[in-house]
């Protein structure tokens, strides 16, 4: 990313984050002054890099899931038509969701992944690693998941 993308990301996210956090209360708030190193690397290198914006990708973004829980995304995108309720992005770090979780957290993780799809998210997760030594392959998936779940790839000042 050269260094004219480069400052125009930080301004946007830097406003994404401050609307986000000022529009939030509780858990959400809590999470999303957490440091946001992963999350951060996947709004820069892979959805920055694909749409070229930030305009409605939503940070902990917090769902209803089927057993009326509350559960959060990293991301979320929004469809504009209700058809699939729109897309969740995971930023998942190794230590984070495998090493360091309990058979009871692996458990209910793989729960709430269930949970979200059969309510109609579609969820992407991006590992750390690639993230940061294969941003290009993140890219790609991302591209040609949008492109078969009928989610728009324009900028919202193009299209």
């Amino acid at each position: 990313m050269d260094t004219k993308s480069n400052t125009a990301f930080e301004r946007a996210y830097d406003e994404m984050m401050e609307r986000a956090i000022k529009a939030s209360t509780g858990e959400r708030k809590r999470r999303l002054l957490l440091d946001r190193f992963n999350e951060k690397l996947l709004a820069q290198n892979v959805w920055w890099e694909v749409r070229g914006d930030l305009e409605g990708l939503i940070p902990e973004m917090e769902i209803r899931d089927l057993k009326d829980g509350t559960r959060f995304s990293n991301y979320g995108f929004l469809h504009p038509i209700p058809r699939p309720k729109g897309l969740l992005m995971e930023a998942d770090a190794f230590g984070m969701h495998l090493r360091d979780v309990s058979r009871w957290q692996y458990a209910d993780n793989l729960e709430r992944q269930n949970h979200l799809l059969i309510d109609g998210w579609h969820l992407l997760r991006f590992s750390r690693d690639d993230m940061i030594e294969k941003p290009r392959r993140c890219q790609q998936t991302l591209i040609a998941a949008l492109s078969a779940w009928g989610l728009s790839l324009l900028r919202t000042d193009q299209g």
